[in-house]
């Protein structure tokens, strides 16, 4: 049995091996160790991995692995192919939660805003004016709306005062 340390080639995790030879498969490699993840429920799925009738956890290879040195390459092998897909389940799970506390953000302000909806004109500013004192930007017409002049909206103004509507 020999045991290996494999620090993957972009520096960020560490995994470990148990390489053990069997006579009639041959050189086994044990996953003994693999770095802990956020979020992450358990490394029982990562891929090209089995576990063999103890539970013990090892490194599918369809070839029958004939010396040390090949099996201590597949082990390397195996963490590089692992560093990468932990990363994503990890980023994947941070992406879930993220957008999970959004929702639950969001739902607990729709539903305190959803009845407290104050129209512009009926909002009050700190010094007492209302809507009628704040400036208020052009309207810009629908290309298709009729067009009335300065004139037309100046004789429907004065008719709304003196109660007589156009």
């Amino acid at each position: 049995m020999a045991i290996m340390e494999y620090r993957t080639q972009d520096g960020l995790a560490d995994y470990g091996f148990s390489i053990e030879f069997k006579p009639d498969i041959g050189w086994r490699v044990y996953i003994i160790f693999v770095p802990f993840r956020l979020n992450h429920k358990d490394s029982t799925d990562l891929p090209y991995q089995c576990t063999d009738r103890d539970g013990r956890r090892y490194v599918d290879w369809s070839s029958k692995l004939e010396n040390l040195g090949d099996a201590r390459s597949i082990a390397a092998l195996w963490a590089e192919l692992a560093q990468p897909y932990l990363r994503a389940q990890e980023q994947h799970a941070l992406y879930v939660d993220l957008i999970q506390r959004c929702l639950r953000a969001k739902e607990q302000i729709e539903p305190a805003s959803a009845g407290s909806y104050h129209r512009p004109e009926d909002m009050v500013g700190a010094d007492g004016s209302g809507a009628a004192k704040q400036d208020r930007s052009p309207v810009i017409p629908h290309p298709s709306a009729t067009v009335k002049s300065f004139h037309d909206h100046e004789t429907e103004w004065s008719g709304h005062q003196t109660g007589e509507v156009a």
